[in-house]
């Protein structure tokens, strides 16, 4: 439950609701220490600072568009067919979209965008 609070802390940084935000990742943190987690406790404060800066960084509406296809189950090479563009462009905005929210997989991208309702 306190992973997933820091996963809805970024999602609504994305969203540019620095209190909930913040109040998301003390709730978590409040609960990682309560059940002795120190390593997780330890990382809200270390190398997934970058990954919460770079999700504060909003997707352009093209990767709106890509994440909305990706989130259908498409592949790179149907999105590329559906937006006219070709796989390797498609190949482009997936990863900026894992890198702009901090996910490595399309399954998380998607969890997080339904999340965050960029859906």
């Amino acid at each position: 439950m306190a992973r997933t609070g820091v996963l809805i802390a970024r999602a609504r940084r994305v969203l540019g609701d620095e209190e909930g935000a913040r109040f998301e990742l003390e709730a978590a943190r409040a609960a990682l220490e309560g059940l002795g987690a120190r390593a997780d406790v330890k990382a809200l404060d270390g190398p997934d600072r970058g990954r919460e800066a770079a999700a504060d960084r909003l997707l352009t509406g093209r990767e709106l568009q890509v994440l909305r296809l990706v989130a259908r189950g498409l592949t790179n090479r149907s999105v590329g067919v559906e937006l006219g563009l070709s796989e390797r462009t498609v190949d482009r905005h997936v990863s900026n979209i894992f890198a702009k929210l901090g996910v490595s997989s399309r399954a998380a991208a998607t969890a997080l965008a339904y999340e965050s309702d960029l859906l």
